[in-house]
């Protein structure tokens, strides 16, 4: 996260958010002003940076249940600002 020292604390610096329509939460995303950086369709992936670094990766909910043997669900990345 690009914050210019203002918080020292932990910060979310990266997402990862299970979906079920690939190219419909690409798209919203990116309505959102986030810019895609990684588009797999083909393997379920995206990733999507936002204006201040930080980035959201979406894997459809398949994927990630063939790889892990737990119940698809977000994991939030966390940057120390120290």
């Amino acid at each position: 996260i690009r914050n210019e020292g203002v918080f020292t604390g932990p910060t979310a610096n990266h997402v990862t958010l299970p979906v079920a329509d690939y190219a419909a939460s690409v798209a919203f995303y990116r309505r959102l002003g986030l810019r895609l950086i990684v588009d797999h369709p083909a393997g379920g992936y995206a990733r999507l940076e936002a204006a201040n670094g930080v980035t959201v990766s979406l894997e459809v909910e398949a994927a990630m249940a063939e790889r892990d043997d737990e119940a698809p669900g977000a994991t939030l990345f966390l940057e120390s600002g120290a």
